[in-house]
C-alpha cells in the first residue's frame, strides 16, 4: 500500500460523507458531518470518474471517505465494469465486515479494484458480536 500511496498520481473521489456504521467507540457520531451519511449514487460516481479521466487522462482512483461501505463499490463496480476503460484501476479503504465476500471481491477486481486497505477498531468480542 505504501507504494500505491506514493507511486504516481491517484485521483481522489469521495464515495460518501459521514459514516454508515456508527458503532466505533472512538467516533463522535453526534457530529453532523459524521452522523449524516450521504452516499453518492453509483450513476453519479461513474459520471464523475468519466469526467476526471476526460480532463486529466489518469484512470487511477482512490475512493475516499471514512470507509467504503460494502454496497458502494459493488454498485459502482457493476457500472464501472460495464463501461470499463482500458487501464482503469482503483482502491479504497474498507471496514472489514461480513459483506465483503469472495464473490464481491471478484466483482470488485473485475471492475478495476487493485487493492483495499482495511482495519478494525480492535479485535474485541464486543466488535465481533456487533459485526455479525
Amino acid at each position: 500500500m505504501h507504494r500505491l500511496w506514493n507511486d504516481g498520481c491517484w485521483n481522489k473521489i469521495t464515495l460518501a460523507h459521514g459514516c454508515y456504521w456508527h458503532k466505533c467507540s472512538f467516533c463522535d457520531t453526534s457530529l453532523d458531518y459524521i452522523k449524516r451519511f450521504e452516499r453518492a449514487p453509483a450513476s453519479v460516481l461513474v459520471d464523475w470518474i468519466e469526467q476526471v479521466i476526460a480532463s486529466n487522462r489518469t484512470p487511477r482512483f482512490s475512493f475516499c471517505g471514512r470507509s467504503c461501505a460494502a454496497g458502494a463499490p459493488q454498485r459502482s463496480g457493476q457500472r464501472i465494469g460495464k463501461k470499463k476503460k482500458r487501464g482503469f484501476s482503483w482502491w479504497a479503504n474498507i471496514r472489514l465486515e461480513n459483506a465483503f465476500t469472495e464473490d464481491l471481491c471478484r466483482l470488485l477486481a473485475t471492475s478495476g479494484c487493485i487493492a483495499a486497505t482495511g482495519g478494525l477498531e480492535a479485535a474485541s468480542d464486543r466488535l465481533f458480536a456487533v459485526n455479525e
